[in-house]
């Protein structure tokens, strides 16, 4: 059996580096991810108003999971009054952003879809956020990509520490 052939310094501060961001990456990801999930939740109180939807629009969605096909998603552009100052909006909620999270094969069905769902010029219901007004969605509360910060957080943070923690393992830089 042979024996490990040990580190170079160099090699040892890659090392120490790659765990080192690693779990940078992990807490800042967590820190985000609790404070962008402790907003989706705070959404639930939001006050509503009632706004008008200006236009529906169509684009094309790219996801790492769909990979080369291509799927449609619809916005929504809506204008609305808090305290008889005008806003306008298009983020349908915290986590998806400004598009539906419903995807169609074609531009035309995404459009369609929106325009049935939300005809423009149609009244429709805004939630707001009562210290910034501008800050509002039209569907209130968590999704999947609201907690997708989060979760990618609690990957990285304990890879980086499981990494410190197999590197003293690594036999003592040699030099």
């Amino acid at each position: 059996m042979t024996s490990p052939t040990p580190v170079t310094p160099g090699q040892y501060r890659i090392f120490a580096g790659f765990a080192g961001f690693l779990i940078l990456i992990g807490a800042t990801l967590s820190i985000f991810g609790i404070f962008f999930l402790r907003s989706a939740l705070a959404s639930y109180g939001w006050p509503s108003t009632t706004g008008i939807v200006q236009a529906i629009n169509a684009s094309r969605y790219r996801s790492e999971y769909s990979g080369s096909l291509r799927t449609y998603v619809y916005q929504v552009t809506y204008e609305y009054e808090v305290n008889e100052i005008a806003y306008t909006g298009d983020r349908y909620s915290l986590g998806e952003g400004s598009t539906a999270n419903q995807q169609y094969d074609t531009a035309r069905e995404a459009e369609r879809a929106g325009n049935e769902a939300h005809p423009p010029g149609s009244a429709i219901t805004i939630y707001y956020d009562p210290q910034s007004p501008p800050e509002a969605v039209l569907k209130r509360g968590p999704n999947i990509g609201t907690y997708a910060p989060l979760l990618m957080g609690l990957f990285f943070l304990p890879c980086g520490v499981l990494f410190l923690k197999v590197l003293p393992r690594l036999n003592q830089p040699a030099g």
